[in-house]
């Protein structure tokens, strides 16, 4: 009998850190080798306090994956439960660490929430750039330097108004040879045609890059020249330019072309 007894023993002993373990409750020693947590999602085995590293999750928020932004313990369980041995659910025991956790966390997924709309706008800038042809660094130039064109010519008006004490918002002065009416209509020429210029530039530039800023070059430099002529005083002197038409004329044609393949592509 006594010999029975110790059979027993040994094996409900032997039985004990199985059943333990398989409850998510530690197996001896106060540490847990396998205790069953809602982490990430997922029921991670946990190791010893000597060897234990912190967890991080990768959570997605609108889309997006951040190792910083860390969702609720309730979100990351909703729908984990696991059961033991007895066919009862463990929930019971986990919802209260998942209120703690929840708790915890609470303040870094807010963080993320309020950052998902500048990573997603920053995500869309970056796949458009990828996008673009490898050469339309060329076009992002020309557009710089007709920029630079057009505060230049507003530089040169400006100095011109103050030479001459022309207060705002005069546009003009009632004079027929007025040396500022030149200066202010070099200015607003380039204006009037600068949105076009613009939009056929970046049109033609998305299929060709660098025949697009060979016009658009063409005109920026051309229209130095139209400015150079006008500040002499002789408005038939702006005709030394006049070929920065040639360039607008180019790009007219190429974002023609671009469109026609478009709609070809359509059909």
């Amino acid at each position: 009998m006594a010999a029975a007894a110790a059979a027993m023993t040994a094996a409900r002993a032997a039985a004990t850190p199985i059943f333990r373990s398989a409850l998510g409750h530690p197996t001896g020693g106060g540490r847990s080798e396998a205790t069953c947590r809602p982490s990430g999602g997922l029921c991670a085995s946990h190791v010893s306090l000597s060897r234990k590293k912190s967890l991080r999750v990768q959570a997605t928020q609108q889309g997006l994956a951040s190792s910083t932004c860390v969702p609720t313990c309730l979100q990351l369980s909703s729908g984990l439960r696991s059961t033991r041995p007895d066919g009862r659910l463990l929930s019971a025991t986990w919802q209260h660490e998942d209120i703690a956790c929840d708790q915890r966390r609470r303040r870094t997924t807010m963080i993320c929430a309020s950052a998902a709309p500048v990573a997603q706008t920053a995500m869309a800038a970056t796949s458009l750039i990828t996008l673009l042809p490898p050469q339309f660094g060329f076009v992002t130039l020309t557009a710089l330097s007709s920029a630079v064109l057009v505060q230049w010519q507003a530089l040169m008006v400006a100095g011109q108004r103050k030479k001459l004490g022309i207060k705002y918002p005069t546009m003009y002065e009632d004079k027929p040879d007025s040396v500022f009416n030149c200066y202010q209509r070099a200015h607003a020429n380039t204006l009037e045609y600068y949105p076009q210029f613009l939009s056929l530039l970046l049109l033609g530039g998305l299929t060709y890059p660098v025949t697009a800023a060979g016009f658009g070059m063409l005109w920026v430099v051309g229209r130095v020249f139209y400015s150079l002529g006008y500040y002499t005083g002789n408005p038939a002197n702006r005709m030394r330019g006049a070929w920065n038409f040639f360039g607008l004329f180019g790009l007219m044609i190429l974002a023609g072309v671009v469109g026609v393949q478009q709609v070809k592509a359509m059909l």
